[in-house]
């Protein structure tokens, strides 16, 4: 079973019909329970940093995402890799889930760098992965975000993108994997990045 945790931040039903393609097996919840009898977890979603880690106190979904993060394959989408972090650019009183070490960063605007990025960007691998097995070097994925993520650790990084300046577009530590990128909106891309975290 694979549990899609449900914080508030946006609709989740796209992302669960990609991973029926493969897992039938998929449940978008919040119940505790649930999540800890999961085989994979996966946190996505879209908005802020202080909205999301609000939803997730409120909810009580804290503990239960840290525990369970360092015991199964985890997989965090956008938002949902921007909070595995301690803090974030602007809302530093408010603590991401410090699963990771590091903080997100906001873009800055200038020449032709609008914010937020919007749209398809390309991703140069750094290292091999199991997120990116049998993914094409420089492949295109779709992006919508205002931030990015900073780790104190750079051997988590993946892979990496530009906008700008270079920035983290996929980590991979253990267990727990993360993409800056929609995986549900980026084609076949997307979808095969989605079948490798199912086979993990």
């Amino acid at each position: 079973m694979i549990a899609i945790i449900d914080y508030e931040m946006g609709s989740l039903v796209k992302l669960k019909k990609a991973l029926n393609l493969y897992e039938e097996n998929v449940i978008i919840t919040r119940d505790k329970d649930i999540i800890s009898k999961a085989d994979k977890i996966i946190l996505a979603g879209k908005g802020n940093f202080e909205d999301a880690m609000k939803n997730i106190d409120k909810l009580e979904l804290r503990e239960i995402i840290k525990s369970e993060a360092l015991k199964k394959p985890f997989l965090a989408i956008n938002l949902g890799m921007e909070i595995l972090f301690e803090t974030c650019e602007g809302a530093e009183d408010i603590k991401g889930l410090g699963i990771l070490r590091g903080r997100t960063a906001k873009f800055i605007e200038k020449n032709n760098i609008k914010i937020p990025q919007l749209g398809w960007n390309s991703v140069k691998k750094t290292r091999n992965s199991r997120l990116f097995e049998d993914i094409e070097e420089n492949s295109y994925f779709y992006f919508i975000h205002s931030y990015y993520i900073v780790p104190k650790d750079e051997d988590i990084v993946v892979g990496i993108a530009d906008y700008g300046t270079k920035y983290v577009a996929a980590i991979e530590k253990g267990n727990v994997m993360g993409t800056q990128f929609y995986l549900d909106k980026s084609g076949d891309t997307g979808i095969k990045i989605l079948k490798n975290f199912i086979n993990i």
